[in-house]
C-alpha cells in the first residue's frame, strides 16, 4: 500500500467520523477522527521523510520549508486544539456544542485551512519532488471537501447557531469586518466562546 493511499484512507475515515456524527452515533467510529489523523501523519512522514539528505546539506529552501512547517503546524494545533474548547469540541459526543465565533474563528469559519495549506506548502520546500507536490496537491484537495461538507451539512446539523455564524463570518478568506472582530477577541478564553451575536 503506497503512501498516499494511506493518507486518502486517513481522509475517508474523517468523513466517516463526520457522517457518523450526524446519522449513526456508532460508538465505535467515534475513533475515526484520530484514525484518519493517524493516516495522513503517517502517509505524511513515509513521504517527505524517504532519503532526506543530511543535515550538513542543509539548502537555504530547505531551511526556509522548516521553519515555515514549523510555524504552520504550530498554527494548526493551536487553532484545532487550544483556540476550541477542547473538552466540549472533542470528547463530550453527547451534548450539544456551540458554535466558537471568537479569536481566530472571527476571521473565517474555517481557520485551520490556510494552516494546513500552510504545512503541506512548506514541505515542498523542505523536499521539492514530484511525490511531495502529488501529495501536498491531493491533501489540500482532500482538505477543501472535507471542510465543504463540514460547513455544508455537519456542522449545521451538530452545532447550535452554525447558521447564523455562517451569514456573519466568511467561509475561508477573512475580511475587514472579520479580522477587526479576531483581533478584538483574540484574548477570549475557549471556555467563553458561545452563539455566534450574528
Amino acid at each position: 500500500m503506497t503512501a498516499l493511499t494511506i493518507g486518502s484512507l486517513g481522509f475517508a475515515c474523517l468523513f466517516v467520523y463526520d457522517i457518523n456524527s450526524v446519522k449513526w452515533n456508532h460508538k465505535l467510529l467515534h475513533c475515526s477522527f484520530a484514525a484518519g489523523v493517524f493516516c495522513v501523519v503517517s502517509a505524511t512522514a513515509l513521504i517527505v521523510g524517504r532519503d532526506l539528505p543530511s543535515p550538513f546539506s542543509l539548502t537555504a529552501p530547505r531551511f526556509a520549508g522548516i521553519m515555515l512547517a514549523a510555524l504552520f503546524l504550530a498554527a494548526l494545533v493551536y487553532t484545532l486544539f487550544f483556540a476550541l474548547p477542547f473538552r466540549s469540541t472533542y470528547l463530550c459526543d453527547d451534548e450539544p456544542k456551540t458554535v466558537c465565533d471568537r479569536g481566530v474563528y472571527a476571521l473565517c469559519r474555517h481557520p485551520g485551512f490556510w494552516c494546513f495549506s500552510g504545512l503541506y506548502a512548506s514541505l515542498c520546500l523542505i523536499r521539492p519532488d514530484r511525490q511531495v507536490a502529488a501529495m501536498a496537491l491531493l491533501f489540500i484537495c482532500f482538505n477543501f471537501l472535507y471542510i465543504l461538507m463540514q460547513d455544508r451539512w455537519t456542522f449545521p446539523s451538530t452545532l447550535r447557531a452554525y447558521e447564523s455564524y455562517r451569514l456573519s463570518t466568511p467561509f475561508i478568506i477573512p475580511n475587514r469586518r472579520s479580522i477587526r472582530k479576531g483581533l478584538r477577541t483574540i484574548r477570549v478564553s475557549p471556555g467563553e466562546c458561545h452563539e455566534s451575536e450574528g
